[in-house]
């Protein structure tokens, strides 16, 4: 599907006051994450995901 030049800047538009915007807890589970061995946090997600956070009291 090609978008028009109009289409991009609505789009751009309406995005523009989430371009700034942080998600603190985001960015601590990902700065605990690089803290882990590679795979690690994915299958540590995968579990939480699977399970409910609830199960894992220690989760980053």
């Amino acid at each position: 599907m090609k978008h028009t030049d109009s289409d991009i800047t609505e789009l751009q538009r309406r995005m523009e006051p989430y371009f700034h915007t942080t998600d603190h807890r985001a960015d601590a589970v990902v700065t605990d994450f690089s803290r882990m061995r590679p795979g690690e946090g994915t299958a540590l997600l995968n579990k939480i995901l699977k399970s409910g956070i609830e199960q894992f009291p220690d989760a980053p």
